[in-house]
């Protein structure tokens, strides 16, 4: 090939030629080694194989390590709570008798009952509360009414002698005049509430004219107007009304003992009222005579009577002042009126003149006085769950003389030996977990210290004298005891270790309150202070893993 010549460019000169030795393949002039071409691509083809494995090691190693913080993000936690020492105020319940001055009124005839007064309305005397009617009757006699009134109302637009001497229509009318006109500002608005207050006060106005049209019984409305009377006094017939004797509260919830406690009883009620079932109605629609219809509460003054401990009473006088929390969360300040001690308990009578109204359908009252603060460890009730386990005689057990200790030796029937975890122990048993396979309810035990007997078999090999000794264990059957019992325990899982641990607890069900039981440190020495526990006993099994 030729190539220009820098010094003349118009000049050509004949290019040098690479010589590569064609006698040893592979090898490059001037190198100090050469690698033989087969070796070089065996060696590639290694590094190409040892990068793959490297990779796929690498990657199996990113993704275990992906994997492993997947699943600790998204793995449930288990919520842990410290015990606390705490003190829980814990109300002493009592159950009480309510006594009112009270007055039943009953039906005097048969009919629909019809209230013209509402439930719990404070009404003067001599006021009509209800009306009980013949409906069928009632209603056959108003239809025959209106037809009257609208004939009358008729022959009074005809008519040209109306007598009006009082003015007593013309102010009617007057007044419904003026009712449309103050109400036409109003009526400008969007407000739809004001044109249904119209029309009420209208309807009012026109049922007063009516009436006093309806009244005149003068020329030619006279006819009608006997009618009209006719009428009215038979519908009376059909109809009877209740009046009050005294002024009261209206209350239609009536349990039968309004009439038997009274005021004048309160020194004679039995404990056994105390916790007896009251039951309790509603005024039936219908009635016959003689049946309860409502009744009235005739002074704002009620009364509780209530057996109460003497541990609670000691220190209370009549005429003192107290604050009791009822059934229905509500404070009744009281006055004690009356308190006769007896061996064990107190027979006491409140006094009360407020929220008379809570109380009027209550006969037995639930309520709390006083209370005491019980210090201990708080234990959440979620935390506490009942755990099946085996109950052993201490006879079939080994171990210390502690009542406390913490493991024992088992001896099974087949010679066995096994160390067991207690749970829980009291002076005649202890208390283990099953295990499977092994140690389960019906296992047979052995009691330690029962040696095992070895027993011989000699007998002659056939065709010679021979003898062959046949050693077999021999257990008495008097050693031998059955585990017979499972229990329930209650208890706890503690986490101090990052173990959920079982631990026996001992619960108190008086001392709980807003969640928490207070336990008695003397009898749960499983747990202190401190100790972590598993909030939701329910989300986790003994022995697992936790942190």
């Amino acid at each position: 090939m030729l190539t220009t010549d820098k010094r003349n460019p118009t000049a050509r000169v004949k290019r040098k030629k690479r010589v590569v030795s064609r006698k040893t393949p592979g090898k490059r002039l001037g190198s100090d080694s050469f690698i033989p071409i087969k070796e070089r691509r065996i060696a590639r083809s290694r590094n190409r194989s040892l990068a793959m494995v490297s990779l796929l090691f690498f990657g199996f190693v990113f993704v275990y390590i992906i994997q492993s913080f997947a699943a600790f993000a998204l793995k449930p936690r288990i919520e842990v709570e410290q015990v606390a020492l705490g003190g829980v105020s814990v109300p002493k319940q009592l159950t009480g008798l309510i006594i009112r001055d009270e007055t039943v009124y009953r039906a005097g005839s048969e009919g629909e009952v019809s209230f013209q007064v509402s439930e719990l309305e404070h009404i003067k005397k001599n006021v009509v509360v209800c009306g009980i009617q013949d409906t069928d009757e009632v209603n056959r006699v108003k239809t025959e009414l209106s037809t009257v009134n609208e004939e009358l109302l008729k022959l009074q637009n005809l008519r040209g002698d109306l007598a009006d001497p009082d003015g007593n229509i013309r102010r009617l009318n007057q007044r419904m005049k003026n009712v449309v006109n103050s109400s036409l500002n109003e009526l400008m608005g969007s407000d739809y509430s004001k044109l249904y207050k119209l029309k009420d006060s209208l309807a009012s106005e026109v049922q007063l004219r009516n009436q006093a049209l309806l009244s005149d019984n003068t020329g030619v409305l006279k006819e009608p107007a006997r009618k009209r009377e006719l009428f009215d006094s038979e519908l009376a017939n059909y109809m009877s009304v209740i009046r009050t004797q005294n002024s009261g509260i209206v209350c239609t919830v009536i349990d039968g003992y309004e009439e038997t406690y009274t005021p004048d009883l309160l020194s004679e009620l039995p404990k056994e009222l105390m916790e007896a079932e009251w039951n309790q109605s509603l005024t039936a629609k219908t009635v016959k005579p003689g049946d309860p219809v409502f009744k009235l509460i005739n002074s704002n003054v009620w009364h509780i009577a209530a057996y109460i401990s003497n541990e609670i009473t000691e220190t209370w006088e009549v005429g003192m002042e107290a604050v009791i929390n009822a059934q229905n969360e509500k404070e009744l300040p009281v006055e004690l009126e009356k308190i006769e001690r007896g061996e064990k308990e107190s027979y006491v009578v409140f006094r009360c003149t407020r929220h008379l109204e809570d109380f009027l359908d209550t006969r037995v009252l639930k309520f709390y006085i006083g209370q005491s603060d019980d210090v201990g460890l708080k234990i959440p009730k979620t935390a506490v769950i009942e755990k099946n386990v085996l109950r052993i005689p201490r006879e079939l057990v080994e171990s210390e003389s502690d009542t406390n200790a913490k493991t024992a030796k088992i001896y099974l029937a087949d010679g066995k030996e096994l160390s067991v975890k207690i749970i829980s122990s009291d002076d005649y048993a202890v208390f283990v977990s099953a295990i499977e396979g092994m140690l389960a309810q019906g296992t047979m035990l052995r009691k330690p210290g029962e040696t095992m007997a070895e027993g011989r078999s000699i007998g002659d090999m056939a065709g010679g004298t021979t003898v062959e000794t046949i050693v077999e264990t021999i257990v008495s059957e008097a050693s031998l005891s059955m585990i017979e019992q499972t229990v329930a325990l209650q208890g706890v899982y503690r986490a101090n270790t990052g173990l959920a641990e079982f631990r026996t607890i001992v619960i108190n069900e008086e001392r709980q309150n807003l969640g928490y039981y207070i336990l008695d440190p003397k009898l749960n020495r499983g747990i202190k202070e401190k100790d972590n526990i598993v909030l939701d006993a329910a989300a986790v099994v003994e022995n697992q893993i936790l942190f």
